[in-house]
């Protein structure tokens, strides 16, 4: 006799254990010698499973059923046999009882079970489904994520010996209290022996905090790190350090470049990747996510302006020789994106709180080149964290400046308004950085790169303690 239940625990020195737990399924080592019979609504069934036939003639019960001695290791096997079929999977079903797993909650599901054909199979033979249900009784779709669309299959030797069959699901919402399997096998004609249905659950680690840091500007933002010279130590970023970009969220790492700038042909990187590896060693216990938005090179702070549709605005970009920046409306992409970011965030099963902690602002280049520009600057920069405050709802938003860093006759004076922004608002740091290495003078390589992220994280540490900005 196969046994029902095992429970596994994986011992770690992690600071959370996991425990792996096989969950009882009604007669799913096929070993219940009560034989094939007629139940509700005309089905034919064993003990904890059940054939759905809805193709008539296709699900052949005299040459079904229980399989003593055909099973795996001389065992008991349950017998299928299908005909007349129209190479689609869809009927017969094999399906399990339904499994309540109210005391299991959220984490990852995956159902194994070996099976054997008479011939050899001229393609993929099953397609496993899994469906959710809540207390009552009805179907709760977005509760679920299919790991494995259709399941995984071993079948090219399945004529010879049984082969283990797989599909797995993550449960996401709490909702769900019992899970029904389906195994579609009508394919093709064929004859099928199933045996040791094994359910194992993997419970997901509690969900965590955000701590979520929004960073735009100029090119600098984008970053031009070549990944290929990263140190070992950035190579492999905790899988709980996560980046916004084009819509999406995805594991903190460098990104593959659109075109080849400063002899880099692959991926390039920016100062979130040595921010956020700071962050996380600062907030172990966090989730450190950075939201990259509205970027764009080579241009100054007035395509940022909130009130692009003044009569003047069209002059101010033409000041610094940015007309054609005008359709970026880089305002309205930095509140959209940064709000979508969160909500993202907010849908994940691991999040339970988003705290957004700071904005990194990298753009002081391109308004540094004529001294009436950099006048100008301190009341834009001063609107421009006045309206993301306001707009994002986050009034007490701290903002980590770059520093002016380009050799040029302003650059003294810039860094002087800038530090005098600094110390009128106690949530603004600027981030000193005109002796960190660059390529040409104005972008920073690797090295630079790397440092400008360790000096905008010891920046916003400096700050510490905040008040939290929740979302």
């Amino acid at each position: 006799m196969k046994k029902l239940l095992t429970i596994i625990f994986f011992i770690s020195c992690l600071p959370l254990m996991q425990a792996q737990t096989t969950i009882p399924i009604s007669n799913g080592d096929m070993e219940n010698t009560a034989p094939m019979s007629k139940g509700p609504n005309d089905r034919w069934q064993i003990t904890g499973f059940f054939v759905d036939d809805n193709t008539a003639d296709v699900f052949q019960p005299a040459l079904s059923g229980l399989a003593p001695g055909e099973g795996v290791g001389g065992s008991q096997a349950f017998k299928i046999t299908t005909a007349n079929t129209s190479g689609k999977s869809s009927y017969p079903t094999l399906l399990m009882d339904d499994i309540n797993i109210s005391s299991y909650g959220e984490g990852t599901y995956t159902l194994r079970f070996d099976a054997k054909s008479q011939n050899e199979p001229g393609g993929r033979p099953f397609w496993l489904t899994v469906y959710a249900y809540d207390g009552d009784n009805n179907i709760v779709k977005s509760s679920i994520e299919a790991m494995d669309d259709g399941g995984v299959q071993s079948w090219g030797m399945m004529h010879t010996s049984f082969a283990e069959q797989s599909v797995t699901i993550k449960v996401v919402k709490n909702d769900v209290v019992k899970l029904r399997f389906v195994v579609q096998h009508g394919a093709e004609d064929n004859t099928y022996w199933f045996d040791n249905f094994i359910l194992n659950h993997e419970a997901s680690e509690p969900p965590k905090d955000v701590k979520l840091f929004i960073l735009s500007g100029q090119s600098n933002a984008g970053g031009a790190g070549n990944a290929f010279l990263l140190p070992q130590e950035y190579r492999q970023i905790d899988d709980e350090v996560l980046m916004f970009e084009r819509g999406a969220w995805r594991p903190m790492g460098p990104r593959n470049r659109a075109t080849e700038k400063f002899s880099i042909t692959e991926a390039t990187f920016g100062a979130e990747l040595a921010f956020a590896s700071e962050m996380k060693k600062r907030y172990p216990n966090h989730i450190i996510a950075i939201a990259k938005v509205a970027i764009s090179g080579g241009t100054s702070i007035v395509a940022w302006d909130k009130d692009y549709l003044r009569a003047d605005w069209l002059d101010d970009l033409r000041e610094v020789n940015n007309e054609e920046k005008a359709s970026l409306l880089l305002y309205d992409r930095l509140i959209a994106d940064s709000r979508n970011g969160i909500e993202l965030l907010k849908k994940r099963a691991e999040v339970k709180d988003v705290e957004v902690c700071g904005m990194l602002w990298l753009q002081t280049e391109r308004d540094g080149r004529k001294l009436e520009t950099v006048h100008k600057y301190e009341p834009r920069l001063k609107a421009l964290m006045k309206n993301i405050r306001e707009d994002l709802g986050l009034p007490e938003l701290p903002f980590l400046i770059m520093d002016a860093h380009i050799s040029r006759p302003n650059k003294v004076v810039q860094q002087a308004m800038l530090e005098k922004v600094a110390k009128e608002d106690g949530r603004v740091k600027i981030i000193k950085c005109d002796d960190l290495a660059t390529y040409e003078g104005i972008h920073f390589n690797t090295e630079g790169m790397l440092g400008l992220g360790k000096r905008f994280a010891a920046a916003y540490i400096n700050l510490e303690p905040l008040k939290p900005n929740r979302k």
